[in-house]
């Protein structure tokens, strides 16, 4: 037994300190609160308004914004540094993915006619990747040299999807 404990605290240790299984476990957890929030305001609030499925979507993201961006900026990227120029490029980067994600919605639901719980969770897989990488090198994007200042670091985010960038010295 004591073996087994012992591995499974070295795998879960791997695991908190990978900033993607970070990423995807404050992902999943706000992803579910933002999608609870879509699902009762479609639900309770906005069920009889005509595409009341986007205000559903703009108040559901309006709210769960600051949840998410404490979670990344402390628990996922563990960054330092100007607090508003993070959080201004935080909601950059959410707002592009909510218009993707609004354009998804509509499209598959007035286009497709998919129930909108569906539709909403369809579009997901995709804002998903979007939000990984614009928070990854925009919002919280840090030079490895300087720590700090908000600097992109295009080798690393060659290196993190799998582009290999080595050459002869």
């Amino acid at each position: 037994m004591r073996v087994t404990l012992l591995g499974f605290r070295r795998h879960l240790r791997l695991v908190v300190g990978d900033h993607r299984s970070r990423f995807l476990a404050v992902g999943a957890t706000n992803t579910f609160v933002g999608y609870a929030l879509f699902v009762a305001f479609d639900t309770f609030i906005y069920r009889s308004e005509r595409l009341g499925y986007l205000l559903s979507l703009g108040s559901s993201y309006a709210i769960s914004i600051a949840l998410a961006f404490w979670l990344y900026r402390v628990f996922v990227f563990q960054v330092s540094g100007s607090v508003v120029r993070d959080f201004a490029v935080f909601v950059m980067v959410n707002c592009i993915s909510v218009g993707i994600n609004a354009v998804m919605l509509t499209g598959l639901v007035e286009l497709f006619e998919l129930w909108v719980p569906a539709a909403q969770a369809a579009a997901l897989v995709l804002t998903t990747l979007i939000s990984y990488f614009g928070h990854r090198y925009l919002s919280f994007g840090r030079s490895t040299q300087s720590g700090e200042g908000g600097e992109l670091a295009p080798r690393e985010a060659l290196e993190d999807i799998g582009v290999g960038t080595s050459h002869s010295d």
